[in-house]
């Protein structure tokens, strides 16, 4: 998946707990619903059009 984000959304996003934030679809969600992440060609096969 590729999207657009906000930098200061996520500041506190490090190597130690960005899983948290991006494995599960529920948080990834919540970061949608606040409109700091808009996903781009969601469940591509790995070939994006963009």
């Amino acid at each position: 998946m590729h999207g657009l984000w906000s930098p200061e959304a996520y500041r506190e996003v490090g190597e130690r707990n960005w899983e948290a934030h991006f494995v599960e679809d529920e948080a990834l969600e919540v970061h949608i619903k606040r409109g700091e992440f808009v996903p781009i060609y969601v469940h591509s096969n790995g070939s994006p059009v963009i």
